[in-house]
């Protein structure tokens, strides 16, 4: 799975549009992950990424957890959660604020069951 690619790896960004992005977290064992976002306030976006594609809403983050399927994109999700081996990924809503500006938040924590 992906969980050793979000705990020991470094992104590689790279861009799929004007306002899209991939941050890519792999290992040299092939695990992967990848977080695909749309920086369009106001339009969706098809991209390709690893010769598939993707639509991706406005103002959103899709989340790869094999590099190939969308486990859940932010402006489809909110307030959920999303467990995978000791490494919980919480995605939060976009909120609008006054003047167009947008907030969003994703916290990325990591739980470790020590036996001494």
């Amino acid at each position: 799975m992906c969980e050793q690619a979000l705990v020991s790896a470094d992104p590689v960004v790279t861009s799929l549009g004007n306002f899209q992005q991939a941050h890519v977290y792999s290992t040299k064992s092939g695990d992967c992950a990848a977080f695909l976002s749309n920086y369009d306030t106001k339009s969706s976006a098809r991209v390709m990424f690893n010769n598939m594609h993707y639509n991706l809403p406005p103002w959103s983050i899709s989340i790869l957890l094999d590099c190939r399927n969308a486990v859940f994109n932010t402006a489809k999700v909110c307030n959920k959660s999303l467990k995978f081996g000791n490494v919980i990924l919480l995605v939060l809503c976009l909120k609008s604020y006054s003047k167009g500006y947008y907030f969003f938040t994703l916290n990325i924590s990591i739980q470790f069951d020590w036996i001494i």
